[in-house]
């Protein structure tokens, strides 16, 4: 046959050596018998770096009146290289291998030929400049003879509809592998076809013929129409408008709009819209990126939170991306086989305005403050704030408290005297929220604090927009008595001032302005005999002195008008001990064993009502007073002491000792007002003034009395015989 020239140029910088594996002349037979359908000259030679080389191929048929082919393989190997001995792995170069595929024919002309394709018309998924997709077309051979084929370069198709034909070369989008083959009687081959566009042309497809000989018969080819379309990544936003403008909403609530996004090309994409930084506190989306598949619609969700009462505005920018298909990726070493992907292009970027109008806060509060008034300290009270929404959107809120008071005792329990309900929430729109509100004051004190209802945006991790507040104030007490007034009557008067003292009115007084403590509130509690007796014994005592009388004088009478100066209505009561111990003693309880004196002697005066206290108990309202008499009856001689307890129900508790004596009506009682007498200051050398001692006979006949001078008298003595003191009179008898 006539001979076909084959060019082989080394691209290396070393020379190289080529050699043709020709079965019988260059490697061994694979099978008996084996020889090669082509002939090349030279069999070997040697290219030099950058050089090229032609060889001569003959086709030497086999058979006669058929179509024959085979791979001529070529194995090129550096021509210096390393020995066994010499080892450097980073410098050996293994040899590689060159296929070409050689057919021809030794028939004559035939008419026959026939060749069965099993799609004419192809259609390839959309894809976007730089990325490619594939279809198989299978050609079956139903001949009893081999069929050669030929797959020619695609042509444009709209050229060969205008009478024209334009090979369109490397530039065409379309490839199809193999190019050319043989096929065996009732046998077929897969041709892949490929579209790899380097240019979008979006809606106007690229389409092309592939032209299929056979047989060597040009004049009747087959065609394969083939076509494709090559889109850049497109988006609609809202139906094209240009402007979203959202209702208007009121300050820290956050609207929301929805924007339809729908991907206008056929090939899958991926989003990402961005808003400006500043503008980010008042305009968000919930989710701000996501992917489209072709054709596909969905919906964005934007939003709107203003933080004044003004317009905003802010531009929205959207990014879109193709997304590669998995399918169609093409690793290992046929990846170098592909063409080059086609230069980068800028990703189409839209922009959209946002508009909102702000308005002014849409929550209330109903009360808009809380006066408590006057609360009892330790005591829990529940008050309820209603919260409205006054817009038609949900707003999603947060209440936050802060003492703003200045006592320093509540200062320091502050923080768990106040509990709200809830510190997060929402309100639907045109509805109402309630707001549970507990107050538990631990102590006594101002409180006042300012509750902050502050709306928060949606999607917002900081609340955002102008905060609605109230004022919450109480003024925590104890309920406490005062002692404002003490009179007497008596068979034996004594001055106001002394019974003042006696009584210890203000220890008492300062006793009941001070904190409840701990022992005080145990007792109040308390619910069994053994432990009330325990505890009576921690409480603070006091003793209350009638003075001295005989017997069968008039029954000594005192009394106390209590005064309420707080704000707190109190409820107080006298326990004494019959009220501390069982009412009915059972029988087995030996009163001798199980009581001691002083027990014993306690239970003797009231049993004989020795002491008298009216009321036992009452309320007093806030400003008002009330009397509370107490009454000491002389029955018989002796000191007769008798503990009450006190109790200003839910305040303070104290321990009040009655202690009174009572002589024979045949006996003279002397007293004084104090043991100790503290002078006025006189100065030197001047005779000082006269300064009185009060002697009082409580008894029921006069009293002879008499000053024993002796102390004085050594005491002037003392110094230097100068009369520093002197007595007068210094005796007499007093009446009763």
């Amino acid at each position: 046959s006539e001979k076909q020239t084959v060019t082989i140029t080394n691209r290396t910088s070393q020379k190289v050596t080529v050699i043709w594996m020709m079965a019988g002349e260059t490697r061994i037979p694979c099978v008996p018998d084996e020889k090669s359908l082509f002939s090349v000259y030279p069999p070997t030679c040697d290219i030099r770096p950058k050089g090229q080389m032609d060889f001569q191929v003959t086709f030497r048929p086999q058979n006669a009146g058929t179509v024959e082919g085979e791979l001529l393989e070529v194995v090129v190997a550096q021509k210096i290289n390393r020995t066994f001995r010499l080892v450097d792995l980073q410098r050996f170069t293994p040899p590689w291998t060159i296929t070409l595929r050689g057919m021809g024919h030794t028939m004559a002309a035939r008419t026959d030929t026939q060749v069965d394709i099993s799609e004419t018309n192809v259609r390839f998924r959309s894809c976007p400049p730089g990325e490619r997709t594939y279809q198989v077309v299978m050609m079956t051979n139903p001949g009893d003879m081999p069929l050669s084929y030929q797959i020619l370069p695609a042509v444009d198709a709209a050229k060969v509809e205008d009478g024209g034909s334009l090979d369109l070369g490397d530039e065409a989008p379309f490839r199809a592998w193999p190019t050319q083959g043989i096929i065996l009687p009732h046998q077929f081959h897969l041709i892949v076809l490929e579209f790899a566009p380097t240019v979008a042309r979006n809606d106007v497809p690229y389409v092309a013929n592939f032209q299929v000989v056979a047989d060597y018969f040009d004049s009747q080819p087959k065609m394969i129409r083939v076509s494709g379309r090559a889109w850049r990544p497109q988006l609609s936003f809202c139906n094209g408008q240009l402007n979203v403008t959202f209702p208007p909403t009121c300050s820290g609530i956050a609207s929301t709009m929805v924007c339809a996004v729908k991907n206008v090309s056929e090939i899958p994409i991926s989003y990402e819209c961005r808003i400006p930084t500043r503008f980010r506190s008042t305009f968000w989306f919930t989710e701000a990126s996501g992917q489209l598949a072709p054709s596909e619609s969905t919906s964005v969700v934007a939003n709107f939170c203003p933080s004044s009462e003004r317009v905003f505005s802010s531009p929205m920018y959207c990014a879109a991306h193709c997304l590669e298909d998995s399918d169609n990726i093409v690793e290992g070493p046929l990846k170098a086989l592909l063409n080059s992907s086609a230069p980068s292009e800028d990703q189409p970027s839209y922009v959209l305005q946002l508009v909102g109008h702000g308005k002014g806060p849409a929550l209330s509060l109903e009360p808009d403050g809380l006066d408590l008034g006057a609360v009892k300290a330790c005591e829990t009270l529940q008050r309820q704030v209603v919260i409205l929404n006054s817009s038609q959107l949900t707003v999603r809120y947060e209440v936050s408290t802060k003492f703003v008071g200045k006592d320093a005792a509540a200062t320091l329990v502050a923080e768990e005297a106040l509990v709200v309900g809830h510190s997060v929430g929402s309100v639907a729109g045109r509805c109402t929220a309630t707001l549970d509100i507990t107050f538990h004051p631990p102590c006594r004190g101002e409180f006042v604090y300012e509750v902050a209802v502050t709306p928060k945006g949606e999607g917002a991790e900081e609340p955002s927009g102008k905060s609605v507040t109230f004022t919450l104030c109480a003024l925590a007490q104890h309920p406490y008595v005062q002692i404002a007034d003490l009179r007497t009557e008596s068979a034996t008067l004594q001055p106001q001032s002394m019974m003042w003292t006696q009584f210890q009115v203000d220890g008492i007084s300062e006793l009941y302005q001070g904190e409840v403590v701990d022992v005080e509130r145990k007792f109040q509690a308390a619910i069994g005999i053994d432990e009330k007796k325990r505890l009576v014994r921690q409480l603070k005592p006091f003793q209350l002195l009638f003075g001295t009388s005989a017997v069968e004088s008039s029954p000594t009478v005192v009394y106390l008008a209590l005064s309420n100066p707080g704000y707190l209505p109190i409820r107080f009561s006298f326990q004494t001990p019959e009220n501390l111990n069982l009412e009915n003693v059972p029988y087995w309880c030996d009163e001798k064993a199980l009581v001691d004196e002083r027990e014993a002697h306690f239970t003797w005066v009231e049993e004989h009502g020795v002491y008298d206290i009216q009321p036992r108990n009452g309320a007093i309202a806030p400003g008002d007073f009330l009397h509370v008499k107490f009454t000491y009856h002389h029955h018989s001689i002796g000191t007769h002491i008798l503990p009450v307890v006190f109790n200003v129900h839910d305040g303070r508790s104290v321990l009040f000792y009655l202690k009174g004596h009572s002589v024979a009506p045949s006996v003279g009682c002397l007293s004084v007002r104090s043991s100790v007498l503290s002078l006025q200051p006189v100065p030197l050398g001047e005779r000082g003034v006269v300064q009185a001692v009060e002697l009082t006979n409580s008894g029921g006949v006069a009293a002879p009395w008499r000053v024993d001078l002796s102390t004085i008298s050594l005491y002037n003595a003392e110094n230097h015989n100068f009369e520093v003191l002197s007595v007068k009179p210094l005796e007499g008898t007093l009446e009763p």
